[in-house]
């Protein structure tokens, strides 16, 4: 038996002119991301098997088709195939001939949809095809997959299979979504976004749309293979990434809560930060002016919040004071870490006042020593107007920047 090499091509026309020649025949379609390889039986238009980590486990499609775990575990009994076990719910009628065939294409499609765009070789070789009680339209099914894949946005189509998502834990992304939930599950277990979909039963392209969607949003990010991530500064005109932690003064609170308004949000280090306490301080005492100008004050610090009691929780701060532990946000927002700007000159005056007001707490350090602070001004709209990334730790936005940002938007 010989295999014979196809031309080079998208995964989608390679099955097409395969389907084309008709007979029995394994078609094996091979990427550069192996994690896309997928073996077709065929059997002239039809197609009877397919081999690929987006299919899921029949016990997994059936239940999606409303096969109890009771039904199964009945016809199980005997069964040494999944084709024995879907004929033995036939037989005893808990699976019908409409709800096999509808769960074929479902299983087919959900092979096909990742791949039909992709540039893929292929090699064919004469088989027998697959033993199996039902068959799909190959034709109809790979036009199907095609329309599907291609109503996936750029975003989406730059998703790999292989990618790991590490998700805002803190955020309820979008609740009731099973989506949200798969990938957010997918996340903690340390999933690939393809394993995540197979043991999910959700098809590639409502996986990669999701993911898209929480990346674009700023709540979910690619984990690195290297487990280091590039620095990426937002810039006017980004949305700001939404989060939702817990807060000084009670309950959590979301920065989407303050849509309708203009948000001054600061980034800062830890709780005994002998550059941020004076800054906080600061903000305090001209709070009453931002809130005339209808600027609703934000702060993120990379802490706990009973350590923050100990510190911004003594100056009685009636505004939101968000604690953000692992500094997830403070990622999310693109903050630095410098060495060079901590021992900056530049930082003295205010370290001296820094020291005055935290006394010896101010020397210990939380974890976040390097990372430096940083600023955003939010319109109503949830749109980034200015990100101010601290040239040297005490290199704060001035009070006036900040009010006439607020007097120029009311």
């Amino acid at each position: 038996m010989t295999a014979n090499r196809l031309p080079t091509g998208t995964a989608g026309d390679l099955l097409s002119d395969a389907l084309s020649r008709g007979g029995t025949q394994a078609v094996s379609l091979q990427f550069d991301d192996k994690a896309l390889n997928t073996t077709v039986m065929l059997a002239g238009t039809q197609i009877c098997g397919v081999q690929s980590r987006f299919v899921p486990q029949w016990s997994a499609s059936l239940a999606h088709g409303g096969v109890t775990s009771e039904m199964l575990d009945a016809a199980r009994i005997g069964a040494q195939t999944p084709q024995h076990l879907v004929r033995n719910l036939m037989s005893s009628g808990h699976l019908s001939e409409e709800k096999l065939a509808e769960l074929l294409q479902l299983r087919t499609k959900m092979a096909f949809v990742p791949i039909v765009l992709q540039s893929a070789t292929a090699q064919s070789s004469p088989q027998a095809p697959a033993s199996w009680i039902s068959q799909v339209d190959g034709p109809a099914l790979v036009r199907d997959a095609e329309a599907s894949a291609r109503q996936l946005s750029d975003d989406a189509l730059s998703i790999k299979p292989t990618d790991q998502l590490e998700v805002m834990p803190q955020l309820n992304t979008s609740e009731g979504h099973s989506a949200d939930e798969v990938l957010r599950q997918g996340a903690i277990d340390g999933l690939t976004l393809a394993e995540s979909a197979r043991r999910s039963h959700l098809s590639w392209d409502v996986v990669a749309q999701e993911a898209a969607g929480l990346i674009q949003r700023g709540v979910a990010r690619i984990v690195s293979p290297n487990g280091t991530y590039p620095v990426r500064h937002l810039k006017p005109g980004d949305q700001a990434p939404d989060f939702l932690l817990p807060s000084l003064q009670g309950p959590p609170v979301a920065l989407s809560q303050f849509r309708g308004k203009r948000v001054w949000l600061m980034m800062h280090r830890m709780s005994n930060c002998t550059h941020c306490n004076p800054h906080h301080r600061t903000v305090m005492q001209v709070q009453a002016q931002m809130e005339s100008a209808g600027v609703a004050i934000v702060e993120v610090w990379a802490t706990t919040v009973e350590k923050l009691h100990r510190t911004v929780g003594r100056t009685r701060p009636t505004f939101p004071v968000l604690c953000d532990e692992t500094a997830s946000i403070h990622r999310q927002y693109g903050l630095d870490r410098s060495l060079k700007r901590l021992i900056d000159l530049r930082n003295y005056d205010m370290i001296k006042e820094g020291f005055k007001m935290m006394g010896p707490r101010g020397w210990i350090s939380e974890g976040q020593m390097f990372l430096v602070p940083a600023e955003f001004l939010i319109n109503e709209d949830g749109q980034i107007e200015a990100a101010h990334y601290n040239e040297y730790m005490a290199d704060f936005l001035t009070v006036d920047t900040v009010l006439q940002w607020a007097r120029r938007s009311s």
